[in-house]
């Protein structure tokens, strides 16, 4: 092999390295950001390692067409049973009651728009949830959906299970609407149960007819 032949395999042999690492800078993302390819778009200032598996697994199973309807209650508020028939687990989702405010397009002409009730709830930071599934809404109307709870007895397992004198279990709102369109199919409504003052005063005294006198 002459010299020429040895000075232009070292030629091509330091091209083809510059061209090696140039092809790696552009493939890399830039600091702070994830690759297109990831499918991931991380909102500004969300750290890297944040990510909920279950808020995930949740997003992918809810069907089209639908409304989940989240009611949560601190784990300290207790629950309302310990199993229900055929299926053991905490429970209280039978106490909540949700259903459509206003009468709403079906998806499909002549058949029901179904609600339906979780049989356990789930834990997850501190709080109990109770997830109800709407599904079958017609796009492109305006969809009012109502939550209420209907028990008021002491419950099970927390440290404030029973309701404070003067208050009543309620949720933060009662009502709310939401808008289903091509665009966003699905949509998710965040209830919370909170002990809501009465407005009834609460007697400093025990009422004259209560009280015995000593003889």
């Amino acid at each position: 092999m002459n010299k020429n032949q040895l000075h232009l395999r070292f030629a091509f042999g330091l091209l083809l390295l510059i061209v090696c690492c140039t092809t790696s800078a552009y493939a890399q993302p830039p600091a702070g950001t994830t690759s297109p390819s990831s499918g991931e778009r991380r909102r500004p200032g969300q750290s890297a390692d944040v990510f909920d598996p279950r808020a995930a697994a949740n997003a992918i199973a809810q069907p089209l067409n639908s409304v989940l309807v989240r009611i949560r209650f601190k784990t300290s508020y207790g629950y309302k049973s310990e199993s229900t028939p055929g299926k053991p687990g905490l429970s209280s989702c039978d106490v909540f009651s949700v259903s459509l405010a206003n009468a709403a397009r079906p998806a499909q002409d002549g058949v029901l728009i179904p609600v339906r009730r979780p049989e356990t709830i789930r834990e997850q930071y501190e709080y109990y949830f109770c997830e109800f599934l709407v599904s079958g809404l017609a796009l492109d109307q305006e969809v009012a959906i109502a939550a209420s709870v209907n028990d008021q007895a002491p419950w099970l397992g927390g440290t404030q299970a029973e309701v404070p004198m003067g208050h009543k279990r309620a949720l933060t709102d009662r009502q709310r609407t939401v808008r289903l369109t091509q665009s966003d199919p699905r949509a998710t409504m965040n209830f919370e149960v909170i002990y809501e003052p009465t407005g009834d005063k609460v007697p400093s005294k025990l009422p004259s007819d209560l009280i015995r006198q000593k003889p």
